[in-house]
């Protein structure tokens, strides 16, 4: 998740916006958005999104209208692990568009996870079950913020000013079976998670995505992809134009293919 307006960036604000009134978004249900603060977003399929800063507008872009998650690979998934959900764009997205789909998503940062439990209310998803924590070792953990909270982390990095303390469960007490699309944006976190996570729980999980922060954890997209690829996944790349040390990487199961 990126916070912050970044001048460099602002092609691809454009290219973001572009991308949701093409996918039907009104322009002036888009410019309310930008606004902020109080303000709400209805994108193409129908969701409904309150949104509180400008940068949730990218964040809807990234994840539904550009999908950098790559969730086009999805067929008919029953079971979707939102780890990092933030207000709920992802999960919202593809309980959307698979009703028979349940959706696990975690979220630790309260003002985070209240606005994913509003936004799941707002548009009457019951096949989302929200949870306020993080996922790895049982336990109070510590995360770290800057001016806005939205993107707390475990790694402490020199532009977080404030700490807040949150709960941590392994994933094995949610999860016990065939996962479809397992998702992380944990700010730093993606390896430890995955490394923690038994083996098994990978054999069984089809495909794995997530956003690497190479600036907060030097090497992380190599590490991810060397565990990923030794489990059996071919991974692919998708390195952020913009940000050195940020981008996606998307890991098939080639064992269920």
């Amino acid at each position: 998740m990126r916070v912050g307006f970044k001048f460099h960036k602002l092609g691809y604000y454009l290219y973001a916006v572009t991308q949701l009134l093409k996918g039907g978004v009104s322009f002036p249900s888009l410019l309310r958005a930008l606004r902020g603060v109080g303000s709400s977003i209805t994108i193409s399929d129908g969701l409904t999104f309150n949104v509180y800063h400008p940068m949730d507008v990218l964040v809807l872009a990234e994840s539904i209208s550009i999908d950098v998650y790559c969730t086009k690979l999805l067929k008919d998934p029953r079971l979707v692990v939102d780890v990092g959900a933030g207000f709920g764009d992802l999960s919202l997205s593809l309980a959307k568009r698979f009703p028979a789909c349940s959706i696990l998503a975690f979220e630790p940062n309260p003002n985070q996870f209240n606005r994913l439990s509003q936004n799941i209310k707002l548009n009457s998803l019951s096949n989302v079950s929200p949870h306020q924590t993080a996922i790895g070792p049982r336990g109070e953990i510590s995360m770290f913020h800057g001016d806005f909270d939205v993107a707390a982390s475990q790694v402490r990095a020199a532009y977080h000013s404030s700490e807040l303390k949150v709960q941590s469960r392994p994933l094995s007490d949610f999860v016990d079976g065939w996962i479809d699309f397992l998702k992380l944006d944990c700010e730093g976190v993606e390896l430890e998670i995955l490394r923690a996570l038994p083996e098994e729980t990978l054999r069984r999980t089809g495909i794995v995505a997530l956003e690497y922060h190479n600036h907060l954890v030097p090497g992380e997209s190599e590490a991810v992809r060397s565990l990923l690829s030794g489990a059996g996944f071919s991974c692919q790349v998708l390195q952020d134009r913009y940000e050195v040390g940020l981008g996606y990487m998307i890991g098939v199961n080639m064992n269920k293919v």
